[in-house]
């Protein structure tokens, strides 16, 4: 179950990137703009091709990395939140406990 928050994270994390990269590539040459939309590492390795658009292009991934970073851990913390409602009602001592605890309680208490 981890493991598929942290895939859903991180697909957040892309998702966001893409979605923020691209009003940032103003001036870019078109291939490495198009490259720089692919991910933050293929944005780094096609900047020192742009001349001097090098710095340009690798702020604009960092900050659209930024940008995506910050969606995804909003996002986990929604999700938190929920689970910490849902743990809060339903806890140990809330209306729903399973049967199956009710039984071992009883088996557990000293016969008087």
């Amino acid at each position: 179950m981890a493991a598929a928050g942290v895939a859903l994270l991180g697909a957040l994390v892309a998702s966001g990137y893409r979605a923020a990269v691209g009003d940032r590539l103003d001036g870019v040459p078109r291939e490495a703009a198009d490259s720089a939309r692919e991910g933050i590492a293929d944005a780094v390795e096609a900047a020192p091709a742009t001349g001097g658009h090098a710095q340009d292009l690798v702020r604009a991934a960092r900050e659209s990395f930024v940008e995506g970073r910050r969606q995804a851990m909003w996002a986990g913390v929604a999700v938190m939140a929920v689970l910490l409602v849902h743990v809060a009602l339903r806890g140990p001592d809330g209306p729903h406990r399973a049967p199956a605890d009710e039984g071992e309680d009883a088996e557990a208490a000293p016969a008087r």
